[in-house]
């Protein structure tokens, strides 16, 4: 199994090299979310599974 991470601080464009919080700013930066019916890994707001279709 891969995870996508982050590269990019979306607040400041720092290289972030998939930490959870920007190094030069903080910010959070964005983590995947698992589907509550089939565990695929899903990006955060997704409101429908992209492999299951379940509600999220």
């Amino acid at each position: 199994m891969t995870q996508t991470m982050q590269l990019v601080c979306s607040q400041c464009r720092a290289e972030t090299h998939g930490a959870k919080f920007c190094p030069e700013c903080g910010h959070r930066t964005a983590q995947q979310v698992a589907c509550r019916a089939c565990s695929t890994m899903l990006q955060p707001g997704t409101k429908f599974c992209t492999e299951c279709g379940e509600r999220q």
